[in-house]
């Protein structure tokens, strides 16, 4: 237990113990951290407030610990006030004469009295109230009746509050003798009875007045270092006796426990006639616990009652020092790590406690700054708060190793180091048909899944995220060199970043994006001379400023300031806009800079939003339309028909008859509905969605279990009679609509703006636990519903992330969907072929469809 190091000075006690063995042991008492201090003077006779004299006793706090109770310190004053004068006593024998004005000799002493049954004394904190305005101890007295060394309930025969010392009674004035001289008035005593009246001696002088009982005797606190063995007392009697002098002391605890801190002790301490000086002693028991100074009263009493603290030191044991934690992480933009830091006991005072701090890729001042553990005195614990500096460096984690330098008696125990870890901060997901990349705040990027054709942005060409070894610090990170990219986006066969500057990359196979594969081989990437700074860039002509770039399974195409869009590498169906098939980039770059031409989007329409799906690509146009190009075997165009265009291709698959169009101004706007125009477009795998300047969401193309959330199977946007205001804006429920959309391959999920996601279509890839089609029309058994939205709107519910957890962001092209959570986590769910999931754990197996793999158990990739 902690106890803060008191000193208290007692003045008196009101319990007496007469002919005992000892006081008992009472229950800790909890007492203050300052001196308690008394000062007395006389009252002289005749005063208003106490006719016969008395005693004036200032209390107080020594607050400046100067020893001494200065004016403003007081903050109580009690007055003792002496009794009238007793009636006379009985005449007293004639004593022969004397001697004129000689005076009488001193009657002799009475014999003591036997031994008596044993008195018992319990002391017990008295907190500040009615009783004890600053606070103070209840004593109980009694007599051992049933010799069981403990005072009973029923044993206690007076209770007392010690504020600042009880005031005694005032003796009763002895009587004049006859013929004789009136005695003496009886000295006060403390607590004691009144002398029988002495016999009066002939014509003799009056006798002095007596001295107060309390002031023969005193007794001093002892203070020893626990290891010293044995404490002594001094007792001292303030002038030596006529005759021998009998007290009886013990031993109560306080803060120290008698049997562990220390022997108790108990007895009678005789002074002889003429001896003014006695000691007590008391053993010390040693151990090897770190402790703060502990207390313990000696009581004597036999005529007075006076008291000392003993007080055990604390000495150098040791006090064990741990981290609560091995590691800690913490994200760069934290501001602050918080480091616990545990003591096995309270520190007695308070503790700066030295920290060291190293690391091999953490620089102080330029990543963290440094702190010492500070614990309050009683602590146990305290928290250490480590700045740590949020810089814009594309850095790994860096790890700090944070140890204890030890002290005197603050010894660090089994846990004396920690590492601190800083970990980069995840702030855009794109995800691609095969495969994730996640890009810190810093530019640090980070990609999982199929990388087989160098689409990573670094040397290692394989699936990243089917063994733990390959996950986490060792996952590759993109090598941009000094650049940090403003977007990535990743494909299966072709990847491209955004540069400051409005500088486009790309990796991949060379004849996507017209590198000249003479000089650098069919896979641009594939060497440290083809990444960073060494990096080429696409050629996209003159005047032509990129603000957005967007790659496809193996075709990408960039939007530029201006409204113009240029794509290229493969055209099968017509992807590229061009009214041909034929690709772009792979004649050694022939056909790109301003042989590039930008796509017909009709006259005097520009581009503002651009969407590049599997195998085709939309965008949103002047007055909030929706135009798209490429594949169109499922509707995904949303034109009404299954006709690809740009492929300069007819319905039949036959070549156009010269002057015939399908882009330009023939390329018909999406019919969204009567008077709705886009806020934005989402192309993905032979689906397409958009929201509405209603905010209301809708999709089209194929609809494989129900992944257009329509209520049904059949695809939408391939016959004349399902767009416009046939096509139902997809119910998410009361007050919900989508802020963002993420396409899969069989399903489509939406970010709400309330920061939940929801999501329909085939539920082996949806994290809800359940395995079950939603937006079908059909239960789980696949019985058609009575209603066939039954499961949509309200009914659909958010999927759990985890408790407490919102997303910020969510991506998937491919049998994935990942979000970006408001932790900076990332989770992904869905199949894991190819570990597009980044989860060794389920590689090519189903992650979500079953409810232990939601919410919290739904498991973080290890990015850093």
């Amino acid at each position: 237990m902690y106890i803060k190091s008191p000193l208290i000075v007692v003045s008196a006690l009101s319990c007496l113990l007469t002919a005992c063995g000892g006081g008992s042991d009472s229950s800790p008492t909890e007492i203050t951290t300052r001196s308690v201090f008394t000062e007395t003077s006389e009252l002289q006779t005749g005063g208003d407030t106490c006719p016969n004299g008395g005693v004036s006793i200032d209390l107080g706090l020594d607050n400046n610990g100067n020893g001494v109770l200065d004016a403003d310190e007081i903050t109580e004053t009690r007055i003792v006030c002496h009794g009238a004068d007793g009636s006379d006593g009985t005449d007293g024998t004639n004593g022969q004469d004397g001697d004129p004005g000689q005076d009488g000799a001193d009657g002799a002493d009475g014999a003591d009295g036997e031994d008596g049954t044993s008195a018992l004394l319990n002391i017990a904190a008295e907190p500040a109230g009615s009783n004890c305005a600053n606070g103070g101890l209840l004593v109980e007295a009694g007599l051992d009746l049933n010799q069981n060394s403990m005072l009973e309930e029923d044993e206690v025969t007076s209770s007392e509050y010690v504020c600042h010392g009880l005031d005694g009674a005032d003796g009763s004035d002895g009587a004049p003798g006859q013929d004789g001289v009136d005695g003496s008035d009886g000295a006060d005593g403390s607590n004691g009875s009144n002398g029988s009246d002495g016999a009066d001696g002939t014509d003799g002088a009056p006798g002095e007045d007596g001295e107060n009982a309390n002031d023969l005797l005193s007794v001093s606190d002892a203070t020893l270092a626990e290891a010293d063995s044995v404490l002594t007392f001094t007792v001292n009697m303030r002038e030596a006796q006529a005759v021998d002098k009998t007290f009886t002391y013990g031993t109560v605890n306080v803060t120290a426990t008698s049997g562990s801190d220390y022997q108790a002790t108990a007895g009678k301490l005789t002074f002889l006639a003429g001896e003014t000086t006695k000691t007590i002693d008391v053993n010390l028991l040693d151990d090897s616990t770190y402790e703060c100074d502990e207390y313990f009263l000696l009581q004597l009493s036999g005529g007075t009652t006076v008291s000392a603290f003993g007080i055990i030191s604390q000495d150098l044991d040791i006090n064990e020092v741990n981290f609560a934690e091995s590691t800690y992480f913490v994200n760069e933009d934290a501001g602050t790590a918080s480091l616990e830091l545990q003591l096995t006991q309270a520190t007695c005072e308070e503790l700066t406690l030295p920290l060291s701090f190293s690391s091999s890729d953490a620089t102080e001042d330029d990543d963290y700054v440094t702190a010492d553990a500070v614990f309050a005195a009683g602590a146990t614990s305290t928290t250490v708060n480590i700045t740590i500096v949020d810089d814009s460096l594309a850095e790994e984690r860096e790890t700090i190793n944070v140890s204890i330098d030890d002290l005197t008696t603050y010894v660090g125990g089994g846990t004396d180091s920690t590492d601190l870890v800083i970990m980069p901060v995840a702030k855009t997901l794109e995800g691609g048909s095969y495969g994730t990349c996640v890009t810190s705040q810093d530019g640090l990027t980070k990609c999982f899944g199929y990388g087989d054709n160098n689409t990573f942005f670094h040397l290692n060409d394989q699936e990243l995220g089917d063994e733990h070894e390959e996950m986490g610090e060792n996952l590759d990170a993109a090598q941009f060199g000094s650049q940090v990219p403003l977007q990535v986006s990743v494909g299966e066969y072709i990847s491209c970043a955004l540069f400051p500057g409005n500088v486009v990359k790309c990796v991949g196979y060379s004849n996507n994006f017209g590198v000249d594969t003479a000089t650098w081989g069919s896979t641009y990437g594939d060497s440290a001379a083809e990444l960073g700074d060494n990096m080429n860039a696409i050629d996209l002509g003159s005047g032509f400023t990129t603000i957005q770039v967007e790659v496809g399974n193996d075709h990408a195409c960039a939007l530029s300031e201006e409204g113009e869009v240029k794509c290229w590498g493969s055209n099968s169906n017509g992807r590229l806009g061009h009214e041909a098939t034929g690709d772009i980039g792979d004649a050694g770059g022939a056909e790109m800079g301003d042989a590039l031409t930008a796509i017909d989007l009709g006259t005097g329409v520009k581009a503002e939003q651009l969407s590049v799906g599997y195998l085709n690509a939309c965008v949103v146009v002047t007055g909030g339309h929706v135009k798209c190009w490429g594949s169109n075997s499922y509707g995904q165009l949303g034109l009404g028909d299954s006709n690809h265009r740009g492929d300069g291709k007819d319905e039949l698959n036959v070549d156009l008859a010269p002057g015939v169009s399908e882009m330009g101004d023939d390329l018909p706007n999406v019919d969204l509905g009567t008077g709705r125009t886009a806020k934005k477009v989402f192309s993905g795998y032979r689906k397409t969605c958009a929201i509405l300047d209603n905010d209301d969401l809708k999709c089209w193309g194929r609809n494989f279990d129900g992944a257009l959330g329509q209520g049904s199977e059949l695809n939408l946007g391939d016959d004349d009679d399902e767009m416009g205001d046939d096509l139902l804006p997809i119910e998410l429920g009361t007050g919900l609509y989508a802020v963002d959309v993420s396409i899969g391959f069989y399903i489509v999920c939406a970010l709400l703006n309330n920061d939940q996601v929801k999501c329909w279509g085939d539920g082996g890839y949806i994290a809800d636990g359940t395995d079950h089609d939603i937006g079908d029309g059909k239960d789980e058994f696949g019985v058609d519903l009575v209603d066939p939205l039954s499961e949509m709107g309200d009914a659909l519910a958010s999927l759990d992330f985890g408790t407490g957890l919102s997303v910020k962001a969510i991506s998937g092209n491919g049998s994935q969907t990942c979000v970006l959570l408001s932790d900076d986590t990332v989770k992904c769910f869905g199949e894991g072929e190819y570990s597009v999931l980044g989860q060794p754990d389920w590689y090519e197996d189903y992650l979500g469809d079953e409810e232990s793999e939601t919410g919290d158990n739904l498991p973080v990739v290890n990015l850093y």
